[in-house]
Formats: structure tokens, C-alpha cells, sequence
């Protein structure tokens, strides 16, 4: 799964959203109203599709 803190470079594509099969992550609006993925930890199965997808994080960390 993705985690998205103050140091991961997210560039707000929604890559993830869309290649989250369970509908785990969700584009929301954050303060300024720019989308960024919002994570439901819960119900997160774990399946790296969000990771294979991310175009930020290099291939050889998924």
C-alpha cells in the first residue's frame, strides 16, 4: 500500500485510485483543493496494485 507523508513525492496523479481494485483508495480534496489519496488502512488487502502503478515509486522498491 501507499503511504502518503510529508516526504513521499505523491504528484497527485491517481494512478493508485485507478488501479485499486477493492476501492481502498480515494482522491479527495485537501485544504488548497488539490486531490490526493486518501488510504483506507482497514480495508487494505495488501495487494501492491496502488505501489505497481505509483509512476514516483522506482520499480525496484514495489
Amino acid at each position: 500500500m501507499i503511504q502518503i507523508t510529508p516526504d513521499f513525492p505523491c504528484i497527485h496523479c491517481g494512478a493508485c485510485a485507478k488501479a485499486c481494485s477493492h476501492g481502498v483508495i480515494k482522491m479527495v480534496p485537501n485544504e488548497e483543493g488539490k486531490l490526493i489519496p486518501r488510504v483506507s488502512f482497514a480495508s487494505c488487502r495488501y495487494c501492491r496494485a496502488c505501489r505497481w502503478a505509483c509512476p514516483v515509486i522506482p520499480r525496484e522498491e514495489v
